[in-house]
């Protein structure tokens, strides 16, 4: 049920309406602490599988990095152009401003680096045991 619920058996793979990906995403992010019965993994796997061209095309993930990557990109600028604020506060706003940028870039870069790491290392395809035993 949970399967058909989100698209696994009559959507394209690539296709699934805004409804069925939001709930798939709902059965794969909401529920990693439950344990699930061994028939029930399979229909599971079936979700997974079924996303599997939007979880690897990646697009949307990438348009969120550049949002995240550029979102203090405006406010670094207008501190560095002509002066808006002078003075030792002033500088010292800047370089925190500028320092938070900069981490944020690096954040974002570790978890697409992470995301990248986890994908590689997820298999295709699994046999049925393999996802009856999970």
């Amino acid at each position: 049920m949970l399967a058909a619920a989100a698209g696994a058996y009559d959507k394209k793979d690539g296709a699934h309406s805004d409804v069925a990906a939001r709930f798939a995403f709902a059965i794969m992010t909401g529920t990693p602490g439950f344990r699930f019965a061994p028939p029930t993994r399979v229909h599971l796997a079936e979700v997974a599988g079924a996303y599997a061209t939007e979880m690897t095309e990646g697009e949307t993930v990438r348009e969120h990095v550049h949002v995240l990557e550029t979102a203090l990109d405006r406010a670094c600028a207008q501190f560095g152009g002509e002066p808006v604020w002078v003075g030792p506060a002033a500088r010292a706003f800047a370089e925190e401003l500028n320092g938070r940028r900069a981490r944020l870039k690096s954040a974002v870069q570790h978890v697409i680096a992470e995301l990248e790491a986890k994908l590689r290392a997820t298999p295709a395809k699994v046999s049925r045991s393999a996802a009856m035993s999970g």
